[in-house]
């Protein structure tokens, strides 16, 4: 349901897009600072961000080997994250600052329940954990500053320079969020997918001469690189916008 709902959001995001593309004279970016953050939420939250929590569903509880007394948190994510989109992106977009809230208030609880199942998997764990959690926790990470930056960019009482800086630095956590995530699950699943091909072709040795092992397919050393130089970049990037430091945002990029 999650991802055929993704899907649906996809569409928006691609439309809202198109919008930009056939009318370059109306200066949407400086004049229409809502319509682009309805637009770059839309995208993160609805498209890319439903994906991720409906697709995590699936596959943390395989790779922990995990087996939850209840699973009530996994629906209540994709159910509440949907909603809550459907609600916020009108509401940033006309604007409608008490639907924005509602709609905001819901994704976030959404965005809660997703974290409380990654907790309960981590929990109920039958298998150690590895490399793939430090991405997982640090993306939470990411996705908790998101939260609170969107609460103070809505919320707080500041001047608009320091409003477009949590807006922007939100945008910015959510991107780490789902950056730091995919990343860390593609040290699992290409190996994944790439033993059963090999296996397929007749290889079963490994370059050492013993079976073949997901172990093989990846290197530790450059996955533990990958993590430190991805989370290092996206932090010089978030404490860049925030400082409003173009060198660094340049140093984190």
């Amino acid at each position: 349901w999650g991802l055929r709902l993704s899907v649906g959001f996809f569409v928006a995001t691609v439309a809202f897009g198109v919008v930009y593309a056939f009318d370059r004279t109306a200066a949407w970016f400086p004049l229409y600072a809502h319509r682009v953050l309805a637009h770059a939420h839309l995208g993160l939250l609805g498209w890319l961000g439903l994906t991720y929590v409906s697709v995590a569903e699936k596959l943390w509880p395989m790779f922990l080997l995990a087996h939850r007394p209840t699973n009530r948190s996994g629906p209540a994510a994709v159910g509440l994250l949907a909603s809550g989109v459907v609600l916020l992106t009108p509401g940033l977009l006309f604007p409608v600052p008490a639907l924005a809230w509602v709609g905001g208030i819901v994704a976030a609880g959404g965005l809660a329940a997703h974290l409380v199942s990654l907790a309960a998997n981590v929990r109920h764990r039958r298998r150690p954990l590895e490399l793939l959690h430090v991405f997982l926790f640090a993306s939470s990470g990411f996705l908790v500053a998101a939260v609170v930056l969107g609460a103070l960019a809505g919320g707080a009482d500041v001047a608009p320079t320091i409003r477009t800086r949590f807006v922007t630095a939100e945008v910015v956590a959510l991107t780490g969020w789902l950056t730091l995530a995919v990343v860390g699950h593609a040290h699992k699943i290409v190996p994944f997918i790439g033993y059963g091909a090999l296996r397929a072709q007749g290889v079963s040795t490994g370059p050492g001469g013993r079976p073949l092992l997901f172990g093989d397919l990846f290197s530790p050393r450059l996955a533990r690189l990958s993590f430190a130089a991805t989370a290092a970049g996206l932090v010089l990037l978030l404490a860049g916008v925030l400082a409003a430091s173009p060198e660094l945002v340049a140093s984190g990029g």
